[in-house]
């Protein structure tokens, strides 16, 4: 049955319960999961998260107080994520879920967005983007974009990389999270469009995964004298030693630290004395903006409208 009360006292009170064909309590911001109702043992309890971020205080951003003003110039922003949600093979049934890691894409969306930029949320193959469910609410970006509702329809239908014209966009910017690892590798519209991007004078920047999105991109579109964009650029992205103290290292198909040093980037990381996880570093080269993690979007997305101002 899908018409159901708009404002259902039983499940995600002021949701509109008609749309729930397109997503689930945990889609509207009501993240909690309490358990089954006592008196209604059909009825799954949720609640919203309350308005504090655990991670706020290892988050790094250089300027956390510098505020942009840019909509006077008109600028628009592509900010793009994997499409690929579990940790196998796409069509693998047993694999834990995963997805995009959320404060790598809602923090450079609120930063360009409160600026005066106009965002595009976009993913590898268009449609649903997939959510990292352990990294959903790791800052107060992400408990502000769970609780919007504009923001959170953005995930439910965003256009495929392949549909869009790169050059339209001044600033690019690729997030992580470890579904990344699968798609934006592999993505020839994705190399195609940030090898465009950059022959166009764009501002581009990733953080952590997101940085495999450059691996095959090139300086020039098609050129005998084209050579891998990454080449000789000084970059960041998430060290093996992180992948490996997560337990992923064996799982995931590319490890960004490892493709950038093949494709001959130099490549910077913060190592810590016993972890890389509270660890941060941004690299700023020309109007190539890269950050070693989920503790580096912040300053990532500042740097690059630094680019612009």
């Amino acid at each position: 049955m899908l018409k159901l009360l708009k404002s259902d006292p039983l499940v995600c009170p002021s949701v509109n319960a008609t749309r729930y064909i397109k997503g689930a309590c945990f889609d509207f911001g009501y993240g909690l999961h309490l358990g089954v109702d006592p008196v209604f043992r059909y009825v799954d309890i949720y609640m919203k998260r309350p308005n504090i971020a655990p991670s706020d205080s290892i988050e790094r951003c250089e300027s956390r107080s510098k505020t942009y003003n840019l909509k006077a110039k008109g600028l628009k922003a592509l900010v793009i994520t994997t499409s690929h949600g579990v940790l196998g093979d796409e069509n693998c049934t047993s694999c834990k879920a995963t997805g995009v890691a959320s404060p790598e894409f809602t923090i450079p969306y609120y930063i360009f967005a409160d600026a005066g930029v106009k965002v595009t949320l976009a993913s590898i193959q268009g449609g649903r983007i997939p959510i990292d469910t352990e990294a959903r609410y790791m800052t107060h970006w992400d408990t502000r974009f769970w609780n919007d509702k504009a923001a959170i329809a953005l995930t439910f239908d965003s256009p495929a990389v392949a549909s869009l014209n790169f050059t339209e966009y001044d600033l690019v910017y690729m997030a992580g999270g470890w579904g990344a690892a699968w798609d934006l590798g592999v993505s020839i519209p994705l190399a195609e469009g940030i090898t465009m991007a950059n022959t166009a004078g764009k501002v581009l920047g990733s953080v952590c995964h997101g940085a495999l999105g450059f691996i095959q991109a090139k300086t020039a579109m098609g050129t005998p004298d084209s050579k891998d964009l990454v080449f000789g650029r000084n970059m960041s992205a998430v060290s093996n030693r992180q992948i490996e103290q997560l337990g992923i290292a064996s799982i995931t198909p590319l490890h960004p630290e490892t493709e950038l040093k093949k494709h001959g980037a130099n490549y910077f990381a913060n190592h810590g004395l016993l972890t890389d996880i509270d660890q941060s570093d941004v690299v700023v080269d020309g109007r190539l903006v890269t950050g070693q993690n989920q503790n580096s979007a912040c300053e990532t997305a500042q740097r690059m409208l630094d680019q612009l101002e």
